[in-house]
């Protein structure tokens, strides 16, 4: 999605999860918000949520920094900060994703064009690829045309596990994408999966021990 997601979805969370919709209505008209941009602002986050992301400002700045949310974590309003311009920048190219040259995407390196994506598409079709957790790069070396394919995955020791011309261009297949996050998300991974196997023995016995009392 749009490069600003992740860090709006962040405040987002913190600020509604921190205390209530009423409480977060009554700041806000404390604020004197009109009821209409309150209910515009949870359609806004009802669509943000819908969508994974972000496609429309004082006044919101000081909600969030009445909030619960911001008040324990002031370092909030530095995330807010970054992002403030894009969430509401009507800036043609931001306003949906699309290729770089119409919309925004993190998918493609700035130079991508479909033509590019239909070949790299092809390219992991030939060799039983997968393209949905990948990012596409392209680099230009005097005439040669080179496309990193970026797997999303733990880091590894090695991470080009495939190099290959196809149609005229070279292709460098790389895996550790996002190596760093996903390092972690393997660990709690791991973590729920023995937790929940635990409960799932523990729910087993249960029901086995109140079979047999049934049937005694």
């Amino acid at each position: 999605t749009s490069p600003e997601s992740p860090t709006i979805f962040a405040i987002l969370h913190q600020v509604f999860s921190s205390e209530s919709i009423d409480s977060l209505k009554q700041k806000a008209k404390n604020l004197d918000w009109a009821d209409e941009e309150i209910t515009s602002l949870l359609a806004y986050v009802a669509g943000f949520y819908a969508n994974s992301g972000n496609y429309k400002g004082e006044k919101l700045r000081k909600l969030f920094e009445k909030s619960d949310a911001f008040e324990k974590e002031p370092n909030l309003l530095k995330l807010y900060n970054k992002v403030e311009n894009r969430l509401f920048s009507l800036d043609l190219k931001q306003l949906t994703l699309g290729f770089p040259d119409k919309g925004v995407t993190t998918y493609f390196s700035s130079n991508v064009t479909k033509e590019d994506a239909e070949k790299a598409r092809s390219f992991l079709k030939e060799n039983a690829l997968e393209g949905w957790n990948t990012r596409l790069e392209k680099r230009q070396e005097d005439t040669k045309t080179i496309y990193i394919i970026r797997l999303a995955s733990a880091p590894h020791e090695n991470n080009v596990i495939l190099t290959k011309e196809f149609e005229g261009a070279t292709f460098i297949v790389r895996n550790g994408d996002y190596g760093a996050i996903l390092e972690k998300v393997i660990v709690e991974l791991a973590k729920t999966k023995v937790q929940n196997y635990s409960n799932f023995l523990n729910l087993d016995f249960r029901i086995s021990l109140q079979t047999k009392t049934n049937f005694t």
